[in-house]
């Protein structure tokens, strides 16, 4: 197996996808911590 890799998601990268797919959704901030985006990279 290959080392896993970790990625940190810009909100304005979300505000962006969010113009496009309507089922994206935005970090709930002013509650003292961010909601992690957990995905799935694959390499073909």
């Amino acid at each position: 197996m290959e080392e896993l890799l970790f990625y940190t998601i810009d909100k304005d990268y979300i505000k962006y996808l969010s113009e496009f797919e309507n089922h994206v959704s935005y970090n709930k901030d002013g509650i003292g911590y961010s909601r992690l985006y957990l995905g799935i990279v694959l390499k073909i």
